[in-house]
């Protein structure tokens, strides 16, 4: 009988245990959590710097290609061999504002444009 009578206060015991891992478990979450939110933070604030950083040389990189621009289409080709010319055609054609002129050279004298060669006509013979 007397072995009956200290179970409940070991049953108390371990549910004081238990209440105390889940309450540390709790409080380490909240530390944890409490962590991340401030990197988060710190993060969003960089972000919006990126941001900014990136409008500005954007806004940079724009000025100096009008600039550019301009300098191509008033200027006259070098006279000295250390003056380098890029004509403005060549500029357009770098930054993508036209297509570059179609060289005719480049193509094998078998292969039109279409790119068909000349025996089109004939059947292929293909062994599986």
């Amino acid at each position: 009988m007397e072995a009956l009578r200290w179970l409940p206060s070991v049953a108390r015991k371990k549910e004081n245990v238990v209440t105390g891992l889940l309450l540390g478990t709790l409080v380490t979450l909240g530390v944890r959590s409490s962590v991340q939110q401030r990197e988060i933070d710190a993060l969003e604030a960089e972000k919006s710097s990126l941001r900014a950083a990136i409008s500005s040389l954007y806004s940079s990189m724009w000025s100096c290609r009008q600039d550019l621009f301009a300098l191509a289409a008033t200027a006259d080709p070098p006279s000295s061999p250390k003056q380098p010319f890029i004509p403005l055609s060549r500029l357009r054609a770098i930054y993508g504002e036209e297509e570059p002129p179609f060289n005719s050279a480049v193509l094998p004298s078998a292969v039109d444009p279409q790119g068909v060669g000349e025996d089109a006509g004939k059947e292929s013979i293909s062994i599986a």
